[in-house]
């Protein structure tokens, strides 16, 4: 048995009782280790009432949180800043946000022992904790802040027995840092625990379609993620403005500014004001709870992922094919490698690409036979990428460094 310290990358609490696809990637790692029942997990997470009540039903893992205080808070906002005029002035550098949280980390680290420590997402993390301990560090990366332009890319990954990327895309983003061998780069895929595969009951279905006032006899378009530039919201309207006269189609938006947030700025107002002349065709649902996005997944006809810059990877694609609707999807980053020609359309980023998202969103919503086969292959692609399958391979490349020793 080995006892493995997680390190939550601080914004958002485990369990994922705030969302976050990183965070909800790290509760399904402890819950297939609940039912593997084979090691133990030390997780370092900011504190949050609703997850620390969550955490005391979960027996193979500690959690250790930190109450984020005000000083924190002040802290981050003066380094965001500073990396963002440090980045304006070209200087190769690069503060770690969120400096009491690592210390913390750091202090308890000293005191405590492990066989391995797994960084999650979190790159300024790496040096810090490298410092007090000789420990095999593991950094697991869903997004793309590690390349040949990050400030100290090379020192990060020196420091690191492994990092593990989840998508192809990341890892040869990665590779693009000088004299970083691919060998060092694992890529292990998100996944979807077996709940995902469980469709919603009827009941189920009518409290979200009654909550959220949705026209059943309509084909619901869904968009999950959320409400920013980057996710290509914008583009998403402005081709739904091209068919909306088509009297077929409604469009549910599920998401906030920043996953639990509704903050409503200024690109959201930009946002209404596109959609003003087809504006009852359409409903902001703001932050859903995650364990009700798969039933208003259930309920849709199609879903968009329309994102205009480099996806990562893939896992709102994945949740929507566990429930059988087909996927109109950008050609972005990782995001093809989560799907199939089989289970998606997937639009390219050029000049034409409004119009394309048009006609591929309205080919699904007017073939409802096509939808359906759409579905089916979206599903039995889905079923590849278990949360048995994840957690085995994490387990892998820790056992093969203790195997080493």
């Amino acid at each position: 048995m080995s006892k493995i310290v997680i390190i939550a990358p601080g914004i958002l609490p485990i369990p994922a009782t705030k969302g976050g696809a990183v965070e909800t990637g790290i509760e399904q790692l402890i819950k297939e280790n609940e039912l593997h029942n084979g090691n133990k997990f030390e997780v370092f997470s900011c504190f949050d009432e609703e997850a620390k009540e969550e955490a005391k039903k979960i027996k193979n893992t500690d959690f250790i949180f930190y109450k984020f205080k005000l000083i924190d808070k002040i802290e981050m906002i003066c380094l965001k800043c500073a990396n963002k005029m440090i980045s304006l002035m070209k200087i190769k550098r690069n503060f770690n946000i969120y400096p009491r949280f690592v210390r913390f980390i750091c202090k308890n680290l000293k005191s405590s022992e492990y066989d391995a420590i797994l960084i999650k997402n979190s790159i300024r993390f790496v040096t810090p904790i490298s410092r007090i301990t000789d420990k095999p560090i593991i950094l697991q990366l869903h997004n793309d802040f590690l390349n040949s332009e990050t400030p100290g890319g090379e020192d990060i990954v020196s420091k690191c027995y492994k990092i593990v990327a989840n998508s192809e895309y990341i890892k040869k983003r990665i590779c693009t840092i000088s004299n970083v061998s691919p060998e060092k780069v694992y890529v292990n895929m998100n996944c979807l625990d077996n709940s995902s595969f469980e469709f919603p009951s009827e009941q189920q279905k009518n409290q979200i379609i009654t909550r959220f006032n949705i026209d059943i006899h309509k084909k619901n378009i869904i968009y999950v993620g959320r409400i920013a530039k980057v996710k290509g919201v914008k583009e998403l309207l402005l081709a739904l403005k091209n068919i909306k006269d088509n009297d077929k189609w409604h469009l549910l938006i599920v998401g906030g500014k920043w996953f639990s947030s509704n903050y409503k700025d200024k690109y959201y107002r930009e946002l209404s004001s596109i959609s003003k002349d087809f504006k009852e065709k359409i409903s902001f649902l703001g932050y859903v709870k995650h364990e009700d996005i798969k039933t208003l997944y259930a309920i849709s006809s199609v879903a968009v992922v329309p994102s205009i810059w480099e996806e990562p990877a893939g896992r709102v694609v994945l949740e929507a094919e566990a429930m059988k609707i087909p996927v109109v999807a950008a050609n972005s980053g990782g995001i093809p490698e989560y799907v199939n020609e089989k289970s998606a359309i997937i639009i390219e980023r050029d000049k034409l690409f409004i119009d394309n998202l048009s006609k591929g969103i309205e080919e699904l919503i007017n073939d409802t036979d096509k939808a359906a086969l759409m579905g089916i292959e979206g599903l039995k692609y889905a079923q590849l990428f278990t949360a048995e399958r994840y957690y085995t391979e994490i387990l892998k490349i820790i056992e093969e460094k203790n195997e080493k020793q």
